[in-house]
């Protein structure tokens, strides 16, 4: 039987944690005790609610699309003695895929089974995010991996040890629906006709989501017969994904040090400047915490989100107590900046510590205040096409157009600094 932390449940949902102990609190969902004695939540029912959440209509009308690896929980597992369909709830995102019997019963899927879609085009790949049962016992006396800590992506380079995993045709398209076509920034001048096809593997900064998500769009346009897959996280998690053998053709980081973790093993090699960024504080509307400056967010009396230190943006907001003679009084320490942005714009904090681009990306849901220190701590952000990457052609060229006028452009809307 599965059993999921709080936060971990709360996560496969798209909910805070605060929100699903008030459904527990309201009778939505029972909580149970772990092996650590802590409260926990049964997977199957949470497959359930979130089966329930699924079917209830989407209050905005919003129109989705999704490129990257969603993370979510099995709901429904329908196996014949060949082939097993598994269906899979990440988020508002429901995810049907076709594998054989064989690869569903390796990995022991079952309803409340934590599992990863890895999407590209119209195939999907489907991954454990936690090992069966029977291997889980034979790293029992294994030490914990800390918080935080990457998950290996669905494909593995030649070479390396492959986790069980299962390439699927997508049986049911993401029935959240596919939106409308943004118009292409690419000028004419620049777009090919031919060329560069194929898949390119972006791994790419949270901060950079909005940016690369425009870029990709660009790109697609401009080099017809070509996907971009992005996957984006925190820059340190995504580092360690590829010197781990995460396949990848791309990796924009949001930090030199983030890079020189990939290029240190090899992995990459003359990454180049492609933007900068500053630090900027951001507050829910209205400002109900009266956060003036830097020096609020060392108020113990107030509730502070920043970035754990491991990741760029905490790096940054380290830089900066530090220019200011400040000890941060942090309430939650978050694995990256959209992480910590979601804690104001849900109204979980009094303020937190994110990118000026965030504040920009979050439009009226939150308020930004400048501060002088956050010139001690501009970080650069560095893109390289990878070593191994399984189509250099195109990585190449993805970088190429990130450094166009017509990419640069586009994280200038953004709100990013020129390199």
């Amino acid at each position: 039987m599965t059993h999921l932390r709080i936060s971990d449940a709360a996560e496969l949902l798209g909910v805070s944690d605060d929100t699903l102990r008030r459904w527990a609190d309201q009778g939505r969902l029972q909580l149970v005790r772990g092996a650590n004695g802590r409260a926990a939540v049964d997977g199957a029912e949470l497959a359930a609610l979130a089966r329930e959440l699924a079917d209830a209509p989407d209050p905005g009308g919003a129109v989705r699309s999704a490129r990257n690896t969603l993370r979510g929980i099995v709901t429904k597992v329908t196996r014949d003695t060949v082939m097993a369909q598994v269906e899979l709830q990440a988020g508002p995102f429901r995810v049907v895929s076709l594998l054989s019997r064989e690869a569903a019963d390796e990995m022991a899927l079952e309803v409340g089974t934590v599992a990863l879609a890895s999407i590209k085009a119209t195939n999907v790949v489907i991954e454990l995010d936690e090992p069966p049962p029977a291997r889980r016992e034979a790293r029992a006396g294994a030490e914990a991996a800390p918080e935080g800590s990457p998950r290996p992506l669905g494909r593995v380079r030649a070479g390396r040890a492959p986790r069980a995993l299962a390439l699927a045709v997508l049986a049911a398209a993401l029935l959240a629906g596919c939106g409308g076509q943004a118009e292409s920034s690419v000028p004419a001048a620049q777009q090919d006709d031919g060329g560069v096809t194929g898949t390119v593997d972006v791994f790419a900064a949270a901060s950079l989501t909005e940016a690369f998500e425009r870029i990709a769009d660009d790109f697609e346009q401009a080099h017809p017969g070509t996907t971009v897959v992005l996957n984006l996280g925190a820059s340190s998690a995504l580092a360690q994904q590829i010197v781990s053998g995460a396949p990848a053709d791309v990796f924009a980081a949001a930090s030199p040090a983030t890079m020189k973790t990939v290029t240190d093993a090899g992995d990459a090699s003359d990454p180049e400047v492609f933007a900068r960024n500053a630090l900027e504080i951001a507050v829910p509307p209205d400002n109900p915490g009266r956060v003036a400056g830097l020096a609020d967010l060392a108020d113990p009396e107030r509730t502070i989100a920043l970035c754990a230190a491991a990741v760029p943006c905490g790096a940054a907001a380290e830089q900066v107590f530090a220019a200011a003679g400040l000890r941060a009084a942090p309430d939650t320490l978050e694995q990256d900046v959209k992480a910590a942005l979601a804690k104001v714009r849900l109204g979980e904090v009094d303020a937190a510590l994110v990118y000026r681009t965030d504040v920009l990306s979050a439009g009226d849901e939150v308020e930004g205040i400048a501060f002088p220190e956050a010139e001690q701590a501009v970080n650069d952000y560095p893109v390289a096409a990878l070593t191994d990457a399984p189509d250099a052609d195109a990585a190449a060229a993805f970088v190429d157009h990130v450094l166009s006028e017509s990419g640069q452009q586009v994280l200038a809307d953004a709100g990013f600094l020129a390199p």
